[in-house]
Order: structure tokens, then C-alpha cells, then sequence
């Protein structure tokens, strides 16, 4: 009887190679898309704040209420000045109470790394912004960052415009006070709106 020779069980080397072709093309077609989806959220996000501040431009200036931005623990929200008790008694304490038209936000892919109201800044970790009722609104920039993408945005809304605009910014920018109503369009990625 002739014994054989045992047979090896195992991969070939072209075997191996092949699965490590598979596998790169797999990461190569998924880890574009991973990243770009974050950036995508973040940019999301950054609309979403554009949004809130609009809305509040909007409600401040149809209700004739005293408003307020709130930043506190991540989350953005809005609130209106409003009398306990009787609305014509004007001796009646008033307290800020939460807007309930202007729907809050949760700061998820960007924080608020600045922040400048009027022309002065704040400290923005938590805010409030007051709006007070009969006076102009001061105008608020927020500098929005990303600390996944290192991505920035800033989002303006100037004290008399009934819109913010957000615009990305440059690595190491700074945040400065806008001018009264100084939109430049072609920064806000605006170059086709008519003023």
C-alpha cells in the first residue's frame, strides 16, 4: 500500500489576495460616504439654527412680545416674556416662559463656540439674548463648529433682517460684529437674490 502524501488544507496565496481586493474596495465605496454623512448632519444642523434664529426674528417682530434665545445643555430654544395672571393687569409679575410656537433645538453635531450680540460677546457656553418689546432687536452671530468634520459655520441674524444666513468659515476665523442690516450676499452664497 502507498501512502499519499497529506493534503494541506489552507487558502492559496491568490485566494488571499483576491479577498484582500474585495476588502478594499468595500472600505474604499463606504468610508467616503461614513464621512461625508457627518458632514452632511452638521451642515443639517447649522440650517436648522439659520431656521430657529429666522423664526424668532419673525415671531418678535409679528407679536410684539419681549423674546429671548436660550442656549442651555446643548439645547437652543426660544422664550417669550409673558404676565402671571391677568395680561392687562400691569402690576402682575412676569416671567420668562417658553415659546411654545417656536419649536427648541438639540445642538447634536455642532456647538456654540462664540457668540456676539449686538456688538458685544457672549459667553457661549449658556446664553440668553434678550429681544426686548419696543426697542430694536440686537443683531446675534453664532460661530458653529464641528468637532468631527472641523468644519465652521457662522450664522448671522442682523437686528433689522427678518432672515438669517449661516456661511462657512475658514479655518482659525474669528467672529466680529456685524453691522446694522450688512448682509453681503455673495458670502451668504446669496449671489442670485435680488435686494
Amino acid at each position: 500500500m502507498r501512502r499519499g502524501v497529506a493534503s494541506l488544507s489552507g487558502f492559496t496565496m491568490i485566494e488571499l489576495i483576491v479577498v484582500v481586493v474585495i476588502l478594499s474596495a468595500v472600505a474604499f465605496a463606504i468610508v467616503p460616504r461614513v464621512v461625508g454623512n457627518e458632514e452632511r448632519a452638521a451642515e443639517a444642523e447649522v440650517r436648522k439654527v439659520e431656521n430657529f434664529l429666522t423664526s424668532v426674528a419673525t415671531r418678535s417682530v409679528l407679536s410684539g412680545q419681549a423674546m429671548a434665545i436660550v442656549l442651555e445643555e446643548g439645547r437652543l430654544s426660544a422664550q417669550t416674556l409673558r404676565a402671571m395672571g391677568d395680561a392687562a393687569d400691569f402690576t402682575q409679575e412676569r416671567r420668562w416662559i417658553e415659546d411654545g410656537l417656536i419649536i427648541p433645538i438639540r445642538l447634536d453635531r455642532v456647538e456654540v463656540s462664540d457668540v456676539i450680540a449686538g456688538s458685544a460677546p457672549v459667553k457661549p457656553g449658556e446664553f440668553r439674548i434678550d429681544m426686548p418689546s419696543g426697542a430694536a432687536r440686537p443683531s446675534v452671530s453664532l460661530l458653529l463648529e464641528s468637532e468631527r468634520t472641523g468644519k465652521s459655520w457662522r450664522v448671522d441674524l442682523a437686528s433689522d433682517a427678518a432672515r438669517a444666513y449661516s456661511v462657512a468659515m475658514g479655518q482659525g476665523e474669528k467672529l466680529t460684529p456685524i453691522g446694522r442690516g450688512s448682509v453681503d450676499l455673495d458670502d451668504a452664497g446669496l449671489t442670485e437674490t435680488p435686494w
